[in-house]
């Protein structure tokens, strides 16, 4: 696992085919996994690490071909999804960084 300067594990951008101005970010470092969208009006989220409860991906027929899927990122006390982000690119690699960085 690699860090940056910046603290960051890992950015996990949606992939080339669907990407487009203004399209969301996940950024995963060692403290919380950031959600970020928008081009001229931006929007952030943010779950610490310590809070996370589960971490899902949904794939489509399209997305198991093309190699991209939605990850769905819950926090504990709340049960809903707090951050979702759609077209992620390898989005199981994503998953195994975050679990690693719970345990």
């Amino acid at each position: 696992m690699s860090i940056d300067s910046e603290g960051v594990i890992l950015e996990a951008n949606v992939h080339p085919i669907f990407w487009r101005p203004g399209t969301h970010q996940l950024i995963i470092t060692r403290r919380q996994v950031t959600l970020r969208s928008g081009l001229l009006g931006k929007t952030e989220l943010s779950i610490p690490i310590s809070k996370i409860q589960d971490v899902s991906i949904q794939y489509d027929v399209k997305g198991r071909m093309l190699g991209y899927g939605t990850i769905r990122i819950e926090s504990a006390g709340r049960g809903d999804t707090e951050i979702t982000a759609e077209y992620i690119k390898d989005p199981e690699n994503v998953k195994r960084t975050i679990l690693s960085l719970i345990k």
